[in-house]
C-alpha cells in the first residue's frame, strides 16, 4: 500500500506531523480529504515553511488546519501520520519531490493499535505545544 493509498482511507481524521511538504500529490490529497470532509491537521518546521515550493501556506489557504512548531532553536524534525486512528505511515520519508523520485528513504505503514495510541498522544502534544503557530 502506498502512502496516498493510506491517506485515501481517512474518513474522519489525518493527523500529519512531518518536517516539510513540498510534494504537490501528497499536499494536493490532504487538501482534497479536507474538502471531503476529513478533519486533517498538519504540523510542521517552522523554518521549512519559507522553503523554495514549501505547500503548508497553501494548504492552510484551503481549510486545512496548519501549525508550525514555535521553537527557534530546535526543529519540528518528525515524519508520520495517523489516518482514523487506524493506520500509522511513519520513517525517513519527507513529502518531497526528491524523497518520492530519487532519494532511499524507508516508510513503514502499521495497524498496530498500541504503536498508534502512543503516536496519537505525542501528535495531540505538539498539536496544543504549537498553537501558537497556527496559520
Amino acid at each position: 500500500m502506498c502512502i496516498r493509498d493510506s491517506l485515501y482511507r481517512a474518513k474522519k481524521t489525518l493527523k500529519v506531523c512531518l518536517f516539510t511538504i513540498s510534494e504537490d500529490r501528497l499536499s494536493g490529497a490532504l487538501i482534497d480529504l479536507q474538502k471531503k470532509g476529513v478533519d486533517v491537521q498538519v504540523i510542521t518546521d517552522d523554518q521549512c515553511k519559507d522553503n523554495q515550493g514549501a505547500d503548508i501556506e497553501t494548504m492552510a489557504g484551503k481549510g486545512v488546519s496548519c501549525r508550525i512548531d514555535s521553537r527557534e532553536d530546535a526543529h519540528m524534525h518528525n515524519k508520520f501520520v495517523i489516518v482514523d486512528d487506524d493506520i500509522l505511515i511513519n520513517g525517513s520519508f519527507n513529502w518531497t519531490y526528491s524523497a518520492v523520485t530519487k532519494n532511499n528513504e524507508n516508510v513503514s505503514i502499521s495497524g498496530d493499535k498500541k504503536l498508534i495510541t502512543k503516536y496519537t498522544e505525542y501528535f495531540d502534544k505538539l498539536w496544543e505545544e504549537f498553537k501558537q503557530g497556527a496559520l
